[in-house]
């Protein structure tokens, strides 16, 4: 499976819940709100490549949503490097 190409299949976090078992769902918000996470959720995501995917999309989703507040802040002059 090609994850590039996968990931670029997500266009919204629907689209990475898809990917995850919904036996996890509930796993997934609390993983990617806060990092924490069972035993049980953190073996499942080491062997599925799809929950990687849906994770890696969220994260890449999140520093960009970073990103783009620090550009505003900055702008705004609100903060110097």
């Amino acid at each position: 499976m090609d994850i590039i190409k996968d990931i670029m299949k997500i266009n919204n976090y629907n689209d990475a819940r898809k990917l995850i078992n919904p036996k996890y769902g509930d796993d997934f918000n609390i993983f990617v709100e806060t990092g924490e996470a069972s035993q049980e959720f953190l073996d499942y995501l080491d062997k599925n490549e799809q929950a990687q995917e849906a994770v890696d999309w969220y994260l890449r989703k999140e520093k960009g949503n970073v990103d783009n507040f620090m550009k505003e802040l900055y702008n705004q002059g609100g903060f110097s490097k």
